[in-house]
């Protein structure tokens, strides 16, 4: 059963959003309080890992952009 590119993308849109706003709330909430009580006792145990995790995933490269998949060479 063939159905239109566009239908198909129409139907599960609104799912898509839904996840992305949802992630997008957590990792605010969640941002917001580590920042709040990390900076509560700067130079802290707390202050201290979470900035080297936030550093750490900022140095990150988005998953899959910075590698080639296995077995091809570029």
């Amino acid at each position: 059963m063939r159905r239109p590119v566009a239908e198909v993308i129409t139907e599960r849109v609104g799912w898509s959003v839904l996840l992305a706003a949802t992630a997008f709330a957590v990792a605010i909430a969640l941002g917001t309080l580590l920042g709040v009580l990390a900076g509560r006792r700067r130079g802290g145990l707390l202050d201290r890992t979470v900035s080297s995790v936030a550093y750490t995933l900022e140095a990150a490269p988005p998953s899959g952009s910075a590698s080639s998949p296995s077995g091809s060479s570029p």
